[in-house]
């Protein structure tokens, strides 16, 4: 049996992030998908099509994408029911598997990506072992500087937490150095994305999304040089 469903369309209104009961993210949304041919002078052009996403999914979609956006859309066909006040109510929707931002994106003209890091181990000054972390308050203060400053480029930000629970910048990096390396193992392609946007071109944005929990140690070893 095949169940397999491939979208590409524009969102019909911003993304509304909503948590389960047991913090899972998720996310309902409608993509507008032009038709080849209308059914006639008065008839549709497009079809709306009912979308769920979840997870990292859900969240990459709140983050970047933003009414108007060119979505695509992977996944398959789910249906279920519930009691509403007039009676049983169906639902027939797309349940994504994988989402990609083709156009639009929500920072258009004002771009800015943000991957959180927290820092388990340093060396030197430099991390040494780090894991990234889904924390949308430290995402929110990274793009808030960000977009400050205008910066084109990666730019390192030290943020420490003190005793009473307050976010406290320590330091400011604008550079390629630092946890680069980290973020972009964790699937943040900085430097694709920062020459596409000097270039004025739109980004995938799949390409900004890290992968959280993932942890990164560096690797040294001693060699002899004759």
């Amino acid at each position: 049996m095949i169940n397999n469903v491939v979208l590409v369309g524009r969102l019909t209104k911003d993304i509304e992030l909503r948590k389960t009961s047991s913090n899972i993210s998720t996310c309902t949304f409608t993509l507008a998908c032009n038709r080849k041919f209308s059914s006639g002078n008065n008839g549709p052009t497009a079809d709306f099509i009912n979308c769920v996403a979840w997870r990292q999914s859900a969240d990459f979609l709140a983050q970047y994408a933003s009414k108007g956006a060119i979505v695509g859309v992977e996944g398959r066909i789910t249906t279920r029911n519930y009691e509403g006040q007039n009676g049983r109510v169906y639902v027939t929707e797309v349940t994504c598997d994988s989402v990609q931002l083709i156009g639009g994106s929500k920072n258009s003209g004002n771009n800015v990506a943000v991957c959180v890091k927290k820092k388990l181990a340093m060396r030197a000054g430099e991390t040494d072992k780090s894991i990234t972390v889904d924390s949308p308050e430290l995402r929110k203060i990274g793009e808030k500087i960000g977009t400050a400053l205008k910066h084109i480029g990666n730019l390192d930000v030290d943020i420490m937490q003190n005793e009473k629970g307050e976010f406290c910048v320590l330091e400011l990096n604008p550079r390629f150095g630092g946890g680069f390396p980290f973020s972009y193992e964790a699937g943040v392609n900085f430097p694709k994305a920062i020459i596409e946007w000097v270039k004025g071109n739109d980004v995938d944005a799949s390409i900004l999304q890290p992968k959280y929990d993932r942890m990164f140690a560096k690797n040294d070893f001693l060699a002899e040089i004759k």
